[in-house]
């Protein structure tokens, strides 16, 4: 089977909270869902999103030339450290786009949103903890008798 060429745009990260930056890669696979799960995997593409590839389109041989030698110059996948990202901000900031969703790991709690635990009037600060420590002391008491 003859391998196709394939652009594929990804959300990548790294670029501060709340954002992304629309990374473009170009990749010679069988097919575009090859393509897909190969780029997934690439170093700065959010892993955890389940919307990380944006869009996969078939190219010609031409343009997956340039595009590689444009990937290959671009600013923010030329980048070692934090320090050379800020540097290069400029250039980067053209490719931000604001985040459309929040990570299922980055569920935020608020304090307005959680509702308190109290133990007679005291109020419990961390309820998970508590309940798991009352938990381990119920069964120790079954132990001990």
């Amino acid at each position: 089977m003859q391998k196709k060429y394939f652009e594929v745009a990804a959300k990548c990260g790294h670029v501060g909270k709340d954002k992304f930056y629309e990374g473009h890669f170009f990749i010679r696979k069988n097919s575009a869902h090859e393509a897909a799960d190969c780029v997934r995997r690439f170093g700065r593409v959010k892993h955890d999103h389940p919307d990380a590839i944006l869009w996969v389109r078939e190219i010609t041989q031409e343009e997956y030339k340039t595009g590689r030698e444009a990937h290959g110059n671009e600013a923010y996948f030329n980048c070692n450290s934090k320090h050379e990202q800020q540097d290069k901000y400029d250039e980067i900031i053209e490719h931000l786009r604001p985040e459309t969703r929040v990570s299922k790991f980055e569920v935020r709690k608020t304090p307005e949103a959680v509702k308190p635990v109290y133990d007679g009037k005291k109020r419990i600060r961390r309820p998970d903890a508590y309940a798991r420590m009352n938990r381990m002391r119920r069964s120790s008491a079954m132990y001990a008798e």
